[in-house]
């Protein structure tokens, strides 16, 4: 269940970017999908 959880926080960061900044994801994907720490993404979350 957790790691539903951190690929919707992932999900979430990708689709912010991508509607804020209009950046293709890809490879900034790539680098979001390393961030495995639930507590990591919910901080990065909360600044957005």
């Amino acid at each position: 269940m957790e790691k539903g959880k951190i690929e919707a926080k992932q999900d979430d960061i990708c689709q912010f970017l991508l509607k804020r900044f209009d950046l293709n994801p890809i490879g900034i994907k790539e680098k979001v999908r390393q961030l495995t720490n639930l507590e990591i993404l919910n901080v990065t979350l909360k600044y957005f």
